[in-house]
């Protein structure tokens, strides 16, 4: 890798991506474990494997994945005009749907990752912690290929079509608490404290509505498992360490009888 002849691509809060010719670079800015490193990889990798629109993955290194470069704009960037968020939010949830009709086997397990992720929850009730964990061990296994972070910033549109990126939280799993964490996002960007204008929540309200329609055009839409695991998948959330999202996710959680 030159780093004479690299541009940034994108930035996100943990990695850059640099592009190198017909590559990019995916180079985390703080100390990551390689193990981590070489799992988002395998993760990846997997993706792919499968046919599903993910990068091909070209080199794994102690601080840095090289990938297939995707040349495209996030999905997300294409949401401001009424045409482009009409369409892209429908697509939004066929993607997903697509992503969860294929076998995710080769992939870590959901169900471990979940409750490693409770245990570790800060400052969550004890009460709840281990209602939630009984949700999660109550539901019968399924493996599903799952994104786990899946939303518009991660969605690259290449002119061959969309290329859903950063696999690191890939899992085997329930396809409803995938979507359920997409739903949490979506939610979490409006009721969070982004400080964002009421015309711009709305438009991620409206993205929320068409993303569900469009994933129920392709695949069931089940409501009710979708609310089973959002808070499973909020408690998730508490050990990312969004600042803007802690206050609505405590509150809401707090608000939820389990």
């Amino acid at each position: 890798m030159d780093g004479n002849h690299m541009h940034e691509l994108g930035r996100g809060r943990q990695a850059v991506v640099m592009e190198d010719g017909s590559m990019a670079w995916k180079v985390f800015l703080s100390a990551v474990d390689p193990k981590l490193i070489a799992q988002e990889g395998a993760n990846t990798q997997a993706a792919w494997d499968t046919g599903f629109p993910a990068p091909r993955v070209l080199a794994v290194e102690h601080d840095r994945l090289g990938l297939q470069k995707i040349s495209g704009p996030t999905m997300e960037k294409q949401l401001l005009s009424p045409h482009g968020l009409h369409h892209w939010g429908f697509v939004l949830g066929q993607l997903q749907a697509r992503m969860h009709s294929i076998s995710g086997a080769q992939l870590p397990p959901q169900r471990d990752i979940l409750c490693e992720g409770i245990r570790k929850a800060p400052d969550l009730d004890g009460g709840v912690r281990q209602k939630l964990l009984e949700r999660v061990l109550a539901q019968p296994p399924e493996a599903t290929m799952c994104h786990g972070d899946y939303h518009p910033g991660n969605i690259l549109l290449a002119p061959s079509g969309p290329v859903v990126i950063d696999w690191i939280n890939a899992t085997s799993g329930w396809a409803a608490a995938d979507a359920a964490r997409t739903v949490l996002l979506l939610q979490a960007a409006v009721h969070g404290d982004y400080g964002r204008p009421h015309w711009m929540r709305a438009i991620i309200g409206y993205l929320h509505w068409r993303y569900r329609r469009g994933y129920g055009s392709l695949r069931p839409w089940s409501e009710e498992a979708v609310r089973y695991w959002l808070p499973i998948v909020a408690a998730f959330r508490l050990n990312e360490g969004i600042p803007e999202e802690e206050r609505y996710l405590r509150r809401w959680l707090d608000s939820q009888v389990l």
